[in-house]
C-alpha cells in the first residue's frame, strides 16, 4: 500500500511470468558461471560481507560445502582468483533474481535484510531494463 492507503501497483509484488534472471555484476559473474543463479543468489545470503576461504581439497565438513557440494567447491576453487577476497552483498542483483523466480517483495525484503521499499526500488530498475549492480 502507499501512503494513501491504497495499493501501489508500480512494483508488483510478484514477478511477472518470463522475467529473466538479471545479468549479474562483474565482481559476481564466476560465481554464477559455477554455481548457476539460483545457487549463488543463496550463496550470497549465506557468505556475502565475509572473507572466505574456497579449499581446493574440501574435506566435506565446510558450511560452503554443505551449501553447494563437493564438485562445486572444487570448481569454484579454480576460478577463486578471480574473486574478490570478501564474499560482495550484491542486494540489489539477489533481490532482482529473487523477483525474477516470482518471490513476493516483502520476502525478498526479508531474506535479503533490506526494506521492502528499498527492494521495490531494485525491482523497479530491473523492470525498466536498468543494470543491476
Amino acid at each position: 500500500m502507499n501512503h494513501t492507503g491504497n495499493h501501489d501497483s508500480s512494483a508488483h509484488s510478484m514477478a511477472l511470468p518470463g522475467l529473466p534472471f538479471p545479468q549479474p555484476p562483474a565482481q559476481i559473474a564466476p560465481l554464477v558461471e559455477v554455481l548457476g543463479p539460483e545457487l549463488t543468489v543463496r550463496f550470497l545470503l549465506r557468505f556475502g560481507g565475509v572473507e572466505l576461504a574456497i579449499p581446493s581439497v574440501p574435506k566435506g565438513r565446510s558450511r560452503l560445502e554443505a551449501l553447494v557440494g563437493t564438485d562445486k567447491v572444487k570448481a569454484l576453487a579454480k576460478v577463486a582468483h578471480l574473486l574478490p577476497a570478501r564474499v560482495p552483498l550484491c542486494n540489489a542483483w539477489a533481490s532482482a533474481a529473487l523477483f525474477s523466480q516470482g518471490m513476493p517483495v516483502s520476502e525478498i525484503a526479508r531474506q535479503v535484510r533490506i526494506s521492502d521499499v528499498t527492494v521495490r526500488n531494485y525491482v523497479r530498475r530491473y523492470r525498466n531494463g536498468e543494470r543491476i549492480v
